[in-house]
């Protein structure tokens, strides 16, 4: 396991050595360690390289393969969350005298409680419980530093319904039995305790900073910065991917090798991003799909056209999830730094200044990524051209802006 100063980074760590009261101290520290390894132990389970597996192989040998891990795993966060129960129990209010709103918490476990049995959708009960994360970590923040014992046990009372809701799908055997079912469900499983972990540490950080967390706290991102990075890295897969059908669409059949590897490398480049790990299960499974799809394509005799159908449809299916995921989510988000970067385009400031407000966009708009494109290959983007992509892109924001 990394030292404290290794995981937390040396302006967390100053924040959390520099808490005057010894005892205390020594509480947070044991707190964000037991944080550190139980992260440790969930990060160490890779599940890749069951998702590309021979489609061949028996399901029931993945669930034998991960027992062991997935055991580890449910044991070390439950035992995580009674350390850190331990050392917050209720009724402590170390950090300040005024009271945190006790709505505020009960709002916030209400969204993370009910999103799983939500019948709004996967993605609608996911986004529900980051609304929820992100709302125990800003009320920990709030009122003059807050109280975070009660965020803590908040947030382990999640991790404990998610132990229990995961052993539940456990002993399912249409879950168990099905190797995609299961590796769904492990990954979403995994995904949300590391949130969960990653959410008290920004719970315990919040309350003896005003800095923002993302620039204190290296592995900790709120619900919009994940969507914001996940679209950016989806959106350049996009454009790589539809560059290679376009290829793919005009190569003859001798060149299809080499453009299929490069399909490979870039599908391979994205899954080692952190970003990946954003990907809602609904959304990977398709993913996993075509990459195993690409390692055995030669091993299938298609014709030409079979592959050039093929590598179309997962070129039509990035730019749908793009649409789906991310349109509404950060209208919001968008609408203020498209907002800002007009108000530099248009008052004829350097160009540079609005380059930070138009690349936290990327993915909105094609026009501004094209110009954003040209920039990235030193070529001079047409300011006209711009500030007319920016005034289109908030135009079809319309309300929700």
């Amino acid at each position: 396991m990394p030292s404290l100063i290794t995981f937390l980074g040396p302006k967390a760590y100053g924040l959390v050595t520099a808490v005057p009261d010894a005892d205390l101290r020594e509480r947070v520290v044991t707190a964000l360690s037991a944080c550190a390894e139980g992260l440790g132990v969930i990060d160490s389970l890779d599940l890749s390289p069951h998702e590309l597996s021979d489609p061949e192989t028996a399901n029931v040998s993945t669930w034998e393969a991960l027992a062991p891990h997935v055991a580890k795993i449910l044991v070390q966060v439950r035992g995580t969350g009674d350390r850190l129960v331990a050392l917050f129990p209720e009724g402590t209010n170390d950090f300040a005298d005024d009271e945190v709103s006790a709505s505020d918490l009960e709002a916030a476990f209400d969204l993370m409680a009910h999103a799983e049995g939500s019948d709004d959708g996967v993605g609608s009960s996911l986004t529900r419980r980051d609304r929820g994360l992100d709302l125990v970590v800003q009320t920990a923040s709030a009122s003059n530093l807050g109280q975070v014992g009660d965020g803590i046990r908040t947030l382990v009372q999640v991790l404990h319904q998610d132990i229990v809701l995961l052993g539940q799908k456990l002993r399912t055997p249409q879950i168990v039995g099905d190797r995609w079912f299961l590796l769904g469900e492990l990954h979403q499983f995994l995904h949300q305790c590391a949130q969960c972990l990653e959410a008290i540490v920004a719970t315990v950080l919040g309350a003896l900073t005003d800095e923002q967390l993302d620039d204190v706290l290296p592995r900790y991102t709120n619900a919009t910065g994940r969507a914001v990075k996940l679209r950016s890295a989806s959106t350049r897969l996009g454009y790589q991917v539809e560059e290679l059908n376009q290829a793919i669409g005009r190569a003859p059949l001798e060149d299809l090798p080499i453009l299929i590897a490069a399909l490979e490398e870039a599908l391979n480049a994205f899954s080692l991003q952190p970003t990946y790990k954003y990907l809602r299960p609904l959304d990977k499974r398709p993913i996993i799909s075509f990459r195993v799809y690409l390692s055995t394509w030669q091993k299938r005799r298609q014709s030409l056209d079979e592959v050039r159908h093929q590598v179309e449809g997962f070129s039509k299916f990035l730019a749908l999830m793009g649409d789906l995921n991310w349109r509404e989510q950060l209208a919001h988000h968008d609408a203020q730094h498209l907002a800002n970067a007009r108000t530099v385009l248009e008052s004829e400031m350097d160009l540079e200044l609005a380059l930070p407000y138009l690349r936290k966009v990327y993915g909105r708009s094609p026009a501004i990524d094209r110009e954003l494109h040209a920039i990235e290959h030193q070529r001079q983007p047409d300011r006209r051209a711009l500030t007319q992509a920016v005034h289109e892109a908030e135009a079809r924001l319309g309300p929700h802006s």
